[in-house]
């Protein structure tokens, strides 16, 4: 870690580690297991135009899809930093698809978006597969889904846009995510609904989510507060001057928030939770490599680290522990 004057710059913390590709697949889902894996959720090549189609509604709105027009067999890498496993998961449907594992050899996939039809069914957007690749059960996470990250015990922890929290495709004025962030069971049982601290507003939109091992953090429109939720589903809230983070790391009473509006999608700030404050120590400039482009990175918070990754390399940032500014 080198720094200048509100500046620091960050390298990774054990260089880069190289990723394979996989012959015929594209990416179509990346996520950050409850473990510090990575995952990766591949589609064939000649799926992916079916799997994030668009429909054009009134006005020339365009949606996306809720299902892919065409089933496929997906494989799922499971990559540490001594070795990666890849497994199969056929029949999939799944549009627009989130990833993470469940404790027990179990996968999840989801679509981010569902409807709610008249008669009162809904689309069971969320699969749970076995790694051996046999299906184990189907249900419904709500429509929306931002953010999808399991904790260590096996409980999924949903966050939702604002499509999800005031309702779309048939859900109406409640609709599953109208909390903005839930968590259910993995079989699909609801657990809890968000409520923000008192003084704070609630959710519109969940911008980034961090699931660690003993809390889960949020940051979310309006205002953009970071918010803890305990292992007892209690919530204490930090206001903060941050505007469209994508995501979070935390370790302690520091954070790192990284992303932002038109124009600052690659800002990083350091910043330390204190007597409702969030304040910022200073700015962060994450140092990758010169062939690496940052701004065509994924960004993920799980605990005290952001992970960026490309096709190619996977890189971890460890949250400064700091205890005073620069």
């Amino acid at each position: 870690m080198h720094e200048k004057a509100n500046q620091i710059e960050l390298r990774p913390e054990i260089g880069s580690l190289g990723l394979s590709l996989q012959d015929g697949f594209q990416v179509a889902a990346t996520a950050i297991g409850f473990a510090g894996e990575l995952l990766r959720l591949w589609a064939p090549s000649d799926a992916m135009e079916a799997i994030f189609e668009r429909t054009v509604g009134p006005n020339f709105a365009s949606f996306p899809v809720t299902q892919a027009s065409q089933r496929y067999t997906a494989r799922l890498s499971i990559t540490t930093k001594h070795r990666e496993t890849v497994c199969e998961l056929p029949d999939m449907s799944a549009a627009y698809p989130l990833i993470q594992l469940l404790p027990d050899d179990r996968a999840i996939v989801a679509a981010a978006r569902c409807k709610r039809f008249l008669t009162g069914e809904v689309d069971l957007n969320a699969r749970v597969y076995s790694l051996d690749g046999s299906i184990e059960s189907d249900f419904c996470l709500g429509d929306g889904i931002e953010h999808l990250q399991a904790d260590g015990r096996g409980q999924l922890w949903v966050g939702y846009c604002d499509e999800g929290v005031y309702g779309n495709f048939g859900w109406g004025n409640r609709p599953m995510g109208w909390a903005g962030l839930a968590t259910f069971d993995g079989s699909g049982n609801h657990l809890w609904d968000f409520r923000p601290p008192g003084g704070f507003d609630a959710i519109s939109d969940c911008y980034a989510l961090n699931v660690s091992d003993d809390a889960a953090w949020a940051c979310y429109y309006t205002g953009f507060p970071i918010v803890r939720v305990g292992s007892k589903l209690n919530t204490t809230g930090w206001r903060t001057n941050l505007s469209g983070p994508t995501a979070l790391g935390v370790s302690g009473h520091m954070a790192m928030s990284y992303g932002g509006y038109q124009g600052h999608e690659t800002d990083c700030s350091l910043l330390c939770l204190g007597d409702g404050l969030a304040r910022e120590l200073a700015r962060v400039r994450l140092l990758l490599p010169e062939e690496a482009d940052l701004g065509k990175c994924t960004v993920i918070g799980r605990g005290p680290m952001l992970h960026a990754f490309s096709d190619t390399h996977w890189y971890t940032f460890r949250v400064p522990e700091r205890e005073n500014g620069p």
